[in-house]
């Protein structure tokens, strides 16, 4: 369930137990550290870190370092993986210095819409992933 907060996500734990499905919330650049640490403790599979403020798939600005470094000490059960504002092998290079991955939606989706084939999209991931 994309987007849902740590207060709502206790009510779907046993949801997701049963339907083996990891229970995966956000944390952005103006969630405050404590709640971090409480979102890494009820998210399950990895941490979200939402790179900038903003909406997926939008121009924005890259990622802060600063701030993907304190997730990571904040986060003590869960590896951090960073989304919104990977587009290019660079972004996901210079993102994964300081994350644990890189998470890449918006750009295969605006691919498919725009009538890439599954080859090319293929490649691209293919360059993505050896970037990282």
């Amino acid at each position: 369930l994309p987007e849902l907060p740590l207060e709502e996500s206790g009510r779907y734990k046993s949801l997701f137990t049963r339907s083996g499905i990891a229970n995966i919330i956000l944390v952005t650049p103006t969630t405050p550290l404590d709640r971090i640490a409480m979102i890494d403790r009820a998210s399950e599979g990895f941490l979200y870190c939402v790179s900038t403020t903003g909406v997926t798939g939008s121009a924005g600005r890259s990622s802060n370092s600063r701030y993907i470094e304190s997730v990571k000490k904040a986060a003590k059960n869960n590896p951090v993986l960073v989304g919104f504002g990977i587009k290019t092998p660079a972004d996901a290079r210079r993102t994964a210095q300081y994350a644990d991955g890189v998470i890449v939606g918006s750009t295969i989706v605006q691919r498919i819409a725009r009538g890439d084939s599954p080859r090319k999209i293929g490649r691209w991931v293919r360059r993505m992933k050896e970037a990282l």
